[in-house]
């Protein structure tokens, strides 16, 4: 029963990023009306800086990158780095050679913040895609953002059938420290009832100011018929792989979820090594790198791998850096959408991944 719903809920989940996929192909669209007149002047000088490993796709980028430059008359230079200084190192190269836009993939979430504002000072528009970058100067992000990210989580709650207790967890290292957030969202019926006889006093509603990941936006606005149970915030030094195992382990035992959402990729790694250690009946979801996860996903230890549309991102950032060169004022962020990897579609989005 269990597992036909899970079918549904992935075929319902697929319908939907599919219509907003080809939402945002349409706003796309309407940028290339006209490609003709896309240039009042020479051609831009683009240059595209991206991974070469992690979760990213840097064939399928390169091939998008270069069918935009053709298709917006830009001239697109790709730097495909295996470290972030080597990325800050093409962010100055850029800021000292005078590009004219600058498209970054970010591989950390910090230590940008210098060599983008050397790109500011030298008024070089940079978009930003796929990877969030913390205290950092830039014109757009293209990448999964709220909208979508809520919809990846709630495939956890569809999965139980809108009756488990949900475990969100994300990680975040910055400045050399370490947070983990979690927060449990339970179904808002199993509230403890109230007692008849009690003075009414208004709720006053919890201060999560201080929470600095992305669960505060499940957070701050729960799911239709869901609830904060409790919240949990674990900060100090930069921590190691297996203190952070040891941290999700101990939020999955004492919490005892029926179903485990991750933004942050070590965290889904994590979740699926839990499982696999200590038999834990958990449905799983999470953020993470398809060449990690492919067998976790085979084994059924990950029940869902959410992707990001990179390519979609890289295509729609050519577009922006062309505006923005022009002067032309553009969004400070747009949502690319995602891609749920599942048993049922593992096998044909992998295998364009070449995993």
């Amino acid at each position: 029963m269990i597992q036909r719903a899970q079918r549904v809920v992935f075929g319902l989940l697929i319908l939907c990023m599919g219509y907003a996929a080809f939402m945002l192909w349409s706003t796309f669209a309407m940028f290339r009306m006209d490609p003709g007149k896309a240039l009042e002047r020479d051609m831009p000088r683009l240059l595209a800086v991206i991974p070469n490993g992690g979760s990213a796709d840097g064939r399928s980028i390169e091939r998008e990158l270069n069918k935009a430059g053709e298709q917006f008359g830009a001239f697109v230079e790709i730097y495909e780095t295996a470290t972030a200084e080597e990325q800050r190192q093409v962010l100055q190269i850029a800021a000292d050679g005078g590009a004219d836009g600058v498209l970054l993939y970010p591989m950390e979430k910090d230590g940008y913040a210098a060599a983008l504002a050397a790109c500011g000072e030298e008024n070089i528009p940079v978009v930003v895609i796929s990877q969030r970058l913390n205290d950092a100067g830039f014109d757009t992000y293209i990448g999964s953002a709220v909208n979508s990210e809520r919809m990846a989580a709630l495939s956890c709650i569809s999965a139980t059938e809108g009756a488990g207790r949900l475990l969100i967890v994300d990680h975040l290292n910055t400045g050399g420290q370490s947070y983990t957030e979690a927060a449990v969202l339970a179904p808002a019926e199993k509230s403890v009832a109230e007692d008849p006889e009690a003075p009414e006093v208004p709720a006053k509603p919890p201060d999560y100011s201080q929470l600095r990941t992305k669960i505060s936006d499940l957070v701050n606005a729960p799911f239709e018929g869901y609830r904060v149970e409790n919240v949990t915030i674990i900060e100090g030094p930069r921590i190691s792989p297996y203190s952070l195992y040891t941290e999700i382990y101990r939020l999955l035992a004492s919490e005892a979820p029926d179903a485990v959402f991750s933004y942050d990729g070590d965290v889904t790694n994590v979740v699926a090594a839990c499982r696999t250690n200590a038999y834990m009946d958990i449905y799983a979801v999470g953020y993470g790198d398809p060449r990690e996860c492919a067998e976790q996903l085979r084994g059924g230890t990950l029940n869902g791998l959410v992707l990001q549309n990179d390519t979609y991102a890289a295509a729609l950032a050519v577009r922006y850096l062309v505006e923005l060169d022009k002067g032309v004022s553009m969004p400070a962020s747009v949502d690319s959408g995602i891609v749920l990897v599942t048993e049922n579609n593992m096998e044909r989005i992998l295998g364009e991944n070449e995993v």
